[in-house]
């Protein structure tokens, strides 16, 4: 068994994924190591959350609750944030030829 990791949003039950575009979703990204960024990030750092309109639409009571912005974006602080370890079993796929 191995064990990977996800970092969920803590009011939505959503997974974190870095990077442009969404960062919000049921998928989110996977880690291998628990040096995620939950471990980089330090303080009252803060990330504006985007979710694509689907996720919006099923979550939007809870979204409405979080701290916004003027413009509607929506902030977390790595507080709102914690590491969720799974373990998963890998199998051997030989390669065709």
């Amino acid at each position: 068994m191995t064990k990977i990791y996800k970092v969920r949003h803590k009011a939505t039950g959503l997974y974190y994924s870095p990077g442009q575009g969404y960062n919000l979703s049921k998928e989110g990204k996977i880690y291998t190591k628990k040096n995620t960024i939950l471990n980089t990030l330090v303080g009252g750092y803060t990330t504006v959350l985007k979710v694509n309109k689907k996720i919006k639409e099923e979550y939007k009571d809870i979204l409405r609750t979080l701290p916004q912005d003027n413009y509607g974006d929506i902030y977390a602080k790595i507080d709102d944030f914690e590491l969720v370890e799974f373990e998963v079993e890998y199998k051997e796929v030989g390669v065709v030829k």
